[in-house]
């Protein structure tokens, strides 16, 4: 027995050998000849398996901002948002109102992208498998110069709903107030223009962003754009606490259909391009020529009021 197991000892690594020798025949000598520095070889960084990670989980993490990222291993825009919450936050204590609104529209605009940028990286890990809604893919840097592309602007459907949308909502406003009725369109004091472009990227990153692909998996696109649209409209409901009561029936009755109906136009135009750029645009714009309306109104009404002409741009620091 143990002369048989030697023999098969012996057979194999003879055997073992006899291949090794033969491998070493077949090596190209010209690929040693040269010394090969050790940095010239790379060690694989070690990656997590993204595979596996939830969407929706991301999403609902990012309910604390920047966790959502921070779960996905996404680092960097984790560090983005809290850095730029924590500079905000430092603003809000300031006694200029311009800084503090400003600081109050950062925190919304990079806490709504937290949601969005976790819910779409999740997918993109996931290469998108099981999901039917195709998911827009624009980083912060494109969405946040839509609003001043001429290749989104030039777009009928961006330029020409903003002025069929202000055409409409003058139209409504004119033929169902009474003569003697005001509706304050801001959303509180000093509404600045500028406003106009933070809010575009935050409502639009969160609602047509995160909520229309969320609600379109589980409902169709269709069903998407409705209830997104449904909570857009019920999202701009506090903006009546700045108004009379008057003010805020006609605002309940009127503007806030008319909100929803545009949250759905936005709606279908993300799904169209399957990109947040062109409602972005469209938003921004639209809110920009709205609070500049306000501000023009303010400004008049302040000149009846004082007896004194008052038109001027100015900036609170």
């Amino acid at each position: 027995m143990k002369l048989l197991l030697s023999f098969l000892l012996t057979s194999t690594l003879l055997f073992a050998l006899e291949e090794a020798n033969e491998e070493i025949a077949q090596l190209d000598i010209s690929l040693i000849s040269e010394p090969v520095s050790i940095t010239e070889f790379e060690i694989p960084e070690p990656r997590l398996n993204l595979k596996n990670k939830s969407p929706v989980l991301a999403a609902t993490l990012s309910i604390v901002p920047g966790l959502g990222n921070f779960y996905l291993g996404d680092f960097e825009t984790s560090s983005f948002i809290l850095s730029s919450m924590g500079t905000a936050v430092a603003g809000m204590y300031t006694p200029s109102y311009f800084i503090q609104e400003s600081s109050s529209l950062t925190i919304q605009t990079v806490w709504a992208y937290g949601f969005y940028s976790s819910y779409r990286d999740a997918r993109i890990y996931r290469e998108n498998a099981g999901y039917d809604y195709q998911m827009p893919t624009d980083s912060f840097a494109e969405i946040a110069l839509s609003p001043f592309s001429p290749s989104i602007l030039k777009k009928p459907e961006v330029w020409g709903a903003v002025l069929v949308d202000l055409a409409l909502a003058i139209t409504l406003v004119h033929f169902t107030s009474p003569r003697d009725a005001h509706i304050q369109l801001s959303t509180g004091p000093e509404m600045n223009p500028l406003f106009a472009f933070p809010v575009g990227i935050s409502e639009e990153t969160f609602f047509r962003g995160f909520l229309l692909p969320f609600f379109s998996e589980y409902f169709t696109p269709t069903g998407g754009i409705i209830l997104s649209s449904i909570a857009f409209g019920a999202a701009h409901i506090p903006n009546a606490r700045y108004m009379t009561r008057e003010d805020a029936r006609s605002y309940y009755a009127l503007n806030i259909p008319l909100i929803t109906l545009t949250g759905a136009y936005l709606g279908w135009l993300t799904y169209k391009n399957n990109s947040l750029k062109e409602a972005v645009a469209y938003h921004s714009w639209y809110d920009f020529i709205v609070f500049s309306l306000v501000s023009l109104a303010e400004l008049a009404e302040q000149t009846i009021r004082t007896g004194k002409p008052s038109f001027a741009f100015s900036f609170d620091f």
